[in-house]
């Protein structure tokens, strides 16, 4: 990256913190993101789509000149790339800065670590059955991520969310998994591992919220 870009970028990354997190406490005061389904709904517009979206537009603006990629491209994977980024990390970040996390380590019996134990072994061989072989199994690992969101919560759903995002992404990184195998090219790739992640998150979060 230019050295110029790099200068002029810095500071849009802890803006976009910064406007996230204040259009959650302003549309949210009750911070309920995780514990509800409208919370989640609101959560995933501010923090995935609205935010990264506008601060995507002057990250584009500064890319531009220094690339040879169009404006949209430019926009689009700012935008996608931190948005999903923050979907996937925050919603742990969160219950760990509230304590959530040591509460369920210090309440929980015996039987529910090693359910939990389970659920992330399952998890995490069931991820590297999809993203290691060429078939187009990615919905294999939703199965064992509601498993996780069923067996601990909203704290099993995010380190599930944790796991299959850093599986995928290595193993497509690497060009192996049924994402690599699909003869794209590497933008490509890229958008269809946050399609699927998108989607994993879609799918555990609001179910975690409503049980």
């Amino acid at each position: 990256i230019h050295p110029t870009v790099s200068a002029l970028l810095a500071p849009l990354a802890p803006l976009e913190c910064v406007l996230t997190a204040e259009l959650l406490r302003r549309l949210r005061p009750r911070m309920d993101f995780l514990e509800t389904v409208g919370g989640v709904v609101v959560f995933t517009f501010v923090a995935g789509v609205l935010v990264p979206s506008a601060i995507a537009v002057p990250a584009a603006f500064v890319t531009v000149p220094f690339t040879d990629q169009p404006f949209f491209d430019s926009w689009f994977r700012w935008a996608a790339g931190h948005g999903l980024g923050t979907l996937i990390v925050m919603p742990l970040a969160i219950m760990l800065w509230r304590g959530e996390v040591a509460d369920w380590f210090r309440t929980s019996t015996r039987r529910e670590y090693v359910d939990a134990l389970v659920a992330s072994v399952a998890l995490s061989l069931f991820a590297l059955l999809v993203f290691l072989q060429p078939f187009p199994l990615l919905f294999v690992a939703v199965l064992p991520m509601v498993f996780a969101t069923l067996v601990a919560g909203r704290v099993g759903a995010s380190v599930a969310l944790v796991i299959v995002a850093a599986i995928g992404t290595t193993t497509t990184l690497i060009g192996v998994g049924p994402i690599a195998a699909l003869g794209v090219s590497s933008p490509i790739q890229v958008h269809v591992l946050q399609l699927f992640l998108a989607v994993t998150f879609l799918t555990a979060l609001p179910v975690s919220a409503a049980l």
